[in-house]
């Protein structure tokens, strides 16, 4: 299994069998345990789409965009470490919304590197073998 960077942390409640949670489905658990570590972490949680707990997070952008826009992270376990797969999502909305992408081109090819570059330092830094 990938290693992750641990940005925040919460538990969920324990119970006993037949116990007060005991009809309480192991998702719900664990939605209420993310949303509180997205919390923690500085992230509203309006703005997660989607979660796999230890693999993946996709975000949604909150600017104004002429379309849709996220950004995703994915971790990878390989025989030479973790990599950590970073993918920006945009669903233009009209002929504004191509003109953005097009405009934004350089630009993001400067920031979005040098963003991954800096989560896999910080998780370095933290003892993970990053790629």
């Amino acid at each position: 299994m990938a290693d992750a960077v641990i940005v925040s942390a919460v538990r969920t409640a324990l119970g006993k069998k037949q116990g007060a949670l005991s009809k309480t489905r192991a998702d719900d658990l664990l939605a209420h345990a993310l949303k509180a570590a997205v919390g923690k972490a500085g992230i509203p949680a309006s703005l997660v789409e989607d979660v796999v707990p230890g693999k993946s997070l996709r975000l949604r952008a909150e600017m104004r965009l002429p379309g849709n826009a996220w950004l995703e992270w994915e971790i990878r376990d390989t025989e030479f470490g973790t990599d950590l797969i970073q993918t920006a999502w945009f669903r233009p909305r009209g002929l504004a919304g191509r003109i953005y992408w097009y405009v934004m081109l350089i630009p993001h090819r400067i920031v979005f590197p040098r963003m991954a570059h800096r989560i896999t330092a910080a998780a370095e830094e933290r003892g993970f073998a990053c790629r």
